[in-house]
């Protein structure tokens, strides 16, 4: 399906060293939607070997926050040589990479290390709204998995009931185009459930700028398509700028306590 032409360059493409300290910044660190989903992954794979492939990895928070602590070997992807190049100097593990990867690119473009089912986790954080379309993303990413692997879905821009709000800014202080997307939310998730089992589908919403998180899981093949989740809504009950230490400016495990 189509969606309208290539308008010009990503401003993700334009992004270096410059840029990066917006995207480790206290508040895209302490969301919490973080800590909810490394609750999710720890609850998942406890001590168990996993490959995780996190696509969108400018900061490389998530890898900082969970690399010693679980088992896995990591891939992260993004659209920039200088996002990869920076991202590389967090990598601790052996084996562990970056890649230059495009996501909404056919999936015979990635890199040959990222193999079909070569994954038995995915994450992807505020990227889905940034692209052209949702579904060849979600295709490339269901390929990648591993049977019944888990994919987790951050939306910073959440699912509506409207028609899609499919929008190009060129007002960023970078050079190139800024998708902003909103999608419709009974569309995009049924075309999610064609190809993965969704199991929860939450929003966390802060009064401001609510951020919806899908769990979804690769479908077998033959296995019927269930219904739709209900969405589930945790408020926050304080502000996350009165959460954070000077002295501490990743208290992660501070926010589980303000969730409801």
């Amino acid at each position: 399906m189509s969606h309208g032409a290539d308008s010009g360059t990503s401003v993700w493409e334009n992004f270096d060293a410059n840029n990066m300290g917006v995207m480790r910044s206290d508040l895209r660190a302490n969301h919490p939607t973080r800590v909810f989903i490394y609750e999710l992954i720890r609850e998942e794979f406890g001590l168990r070997h996993f490959r995780w492939l996190d696509v969108g990895v400018a900061g490389m928070v998530d890898y900082e926050h969970l690399v010693g602590k679980l088992n896995f070997t990591f891939t992260g992807a993004d659209i920039s040589g200088p996002i990869i190049e920076d991202s590389r100097k967090y990598l601790r593990q052996e084996g562990d990479q970056v890649l230059v990867w495009n996501v909404e690119e056919p999936i015979d473009e990635a890199e040959k290390s990222m193999e079909p089912d070569g994954f038995d986790l995915v994450t992807v954080r505020h990227v889905l709204n940034h692209v052209s379309y949702y579904e060849q993303p979600l295709l490339n990413l269901h390929h990648l998995l591993d049977s019944q692997g888990l994919c987790i879905i951050t939306l910073h821009l959440n699912l509506i009931d409207g028609d899609d709000q499919l929008t190009l800014k060129t007002d960023f202080p970078l050079p190139g185009v800024l998708r902003e997307n909103r999608y419709n939310r009974d569309k995009c998730l049924r075309f999610l459930a064609q190809h993965f089992c969704i199991e929860r589908f939450i929003r966390f919403d802060d009064g401001r700028k609510p951020n919806d998180v899908i769990l979804a899981r690769k479908r077998r093949p033959g296995t019927d398509i269930e219904p739709l989740p209900k969405m589930e809504v945790r408020h926050l009950q304080m502000s996350l700028r009165s959460l954070l230490s000077k002295g501490n400016p990743r208290p992660l495990k501070r926010l589980r306590d303000f969730l409801k």
